[in-house]
């Protein structure tokens, strides 16, 4: 003790990283005020950001205890939050999503601190199934897409929370054709200026097991091919989303794969005079749509 209060040598400033966190919070019913975290951000005072989200599995979950369209709204909110997080920008004003006030913390490093957040604040990701790319359920396997898809149309046109767009297809389209009732997994039908319909799919390629994927593929090439067939002078669009290569959960050789049945698929499309739009994020195939349709310029 004697050496410790008698050292002349000056004392080690601390190490670690310092920083502000703060809370990302959802509310599924606002009447109520049941706010719940989601996620955690993390902003270091020399610059690095660093931040953790639930992950979609895990929000489909909530379905336990809200209904559909609560569950489908939490999806796209949480959405706009990884966006506004990824692009640094705002979240939108009013939302039902927000974040809580910034508190000071120091810790080992931006991980460290992040991962023991996420532990502590946001009981709803201890347990998270894994949002694996080899299952067909995860977010962004076609049928996720597609409610992602729809929710940022119905948010662009100004829609409300449970309206649904005036062209988007709640059921299989049907059309008679040779005294037979024809079913297309049509979700887009619409009139453009040249006084065309089109018909489109959406279809997703991120999956990596090549069952799945394909699956998803030849589910969207059917659809286009009946709307060729049931439509001969209409425009059949199939709207398809490739993960990009930034994705750590895909090696290059799935990469390899996907790209090779998506070659393969759009020659088919080709064959029939069928379109092929090709997009990496939600928001791209929603701008696709729209501008297809002729009713906006583009999507924020």
């Amino acid at each position: 003790m004697l050496e410790l209060l008698t050292a002349t040598a000056a004392i080690s400033p601390a190490t670690g990283i310092t920083g502000k966190w703060r809370v990302v919070r959802l509310c599924l019913d606002l009447a109520a005020q049941e706010w719940i975290n989601v996620g955690v951000l993390f902003r270091s005072d020399d610059g690095q950001a660093i931040e953790q989200l639930v992950t979609s599995a895990a929000i489909t979950g909530l379905g336990c205890f809200y209904d559909e369209d609560a569950v489908s709204n939490a999806h796209f909110l949480l959405d706009q939050a990884r966006h506004a997080l990824e692009t640094q920008s705002s979240l939108p004003v009013g939302w039902n999503i927000g974040f809580g006030p910034e508190k000071f913390i120091r810790g080992d490093s931006a991980e460290s601190i992040v991962n023991d957040l996420f532990l502590r604040m946001v009981p709803l990701g201890r347990h998270q199934i894994t949002d694996r790319v080899d299952r067909e359920d995860h977010q962004y396997a076609t049928r996720p897409v597609r409610t992602q898809v729809r929710n940022i149309i119905s948010r662009h046109l100004h829609l409300a929370q449970r309206e649904y767009p005036p062209f988007w297809q709640r059921q299989p389209v049907t059309a008679q054709r040779d005294s037979v009732n024809v079913q297309m997994d049509i979700q887009i039908a619409g009139a453009v200026n040249d006084g065309r319909h089109i018909y489109g799919t959406i279809s997703s390629a991120w999956y990596k097991t090549d069952y799945h994927r394909n699956a998803s593929l030849s589910q969207g090439m059917r659809a286009v091919t009946l709307a060729r067939e049931a439509f001969p002078n209409a425009r059949p669009v199939m709207y398809l989303l490739q993960p990009p290569r930034t994705v750590q959960a895909l090696t290059p050789n799935d990469h390899q794969a996907i790209g090779n049945d998506i070659e393969t698929t759009r020659w088919l499309l080709h064959k029939i005079e069928a379109e092929l739009r090709i997009a990496t994020t939600v928001r791209t195939i929603a701008r696709a749509i729209l501008n297809d349709l002729s009713l906006v310029s583009q999507v924020t």
